[in-house]
């Protein structure tokens, strides 16, 4: 789920920077509006430094969405090996089941 939720604004980002301008505009418009201070501050700091990229407004959501698809394929694949030993735990349970017949109940079953 946390992959989802995080892929809609880095798709919103990558969809709206391979649009021309007008049209990136309106997409970006679907993003709640980012300060101007923050805009003006992060572009001063930038060329205090002698960097000449500034990076779009819009990366300012595209990055955490990013970070929050990797959180979410982090936790999957924490998550994937113990769905794995518990579905083998109750297919060997099923395979038992049909070996003993009836009279006997698994209890990891019940």
């Amino acid at each position: 789920m946390l992959v989802l939720i995080g892929f809609v604004p880095v798709l919103l980002f990558s969809v709206a920077a391979l649009m021309p301008s007008a049209d990136a505009a309106a997409v970006f418009g679907l993003l709640p509006e980012v300060p101007s201070t923050w805009v003006s501050t992060s572009h001063a700091w930038l060329r205090a430094h002698r960097i000449a990229w500034a990076p779009h407004p819009g990366l300012l959501y595209a990055l955490p969405g990013l970070a929050l698809m990797w959180l979410g394929a982090w936790v999957v694949g924490r998550t994937h090996p113990v769905l794995d030993a518990d579905q083998a735990r109750r297919d060997d349970a099923r395979r038992r089941l049909q070996q003993y017949g009836m009279e006997r109940i698994e209890p990891t079953l019940e």
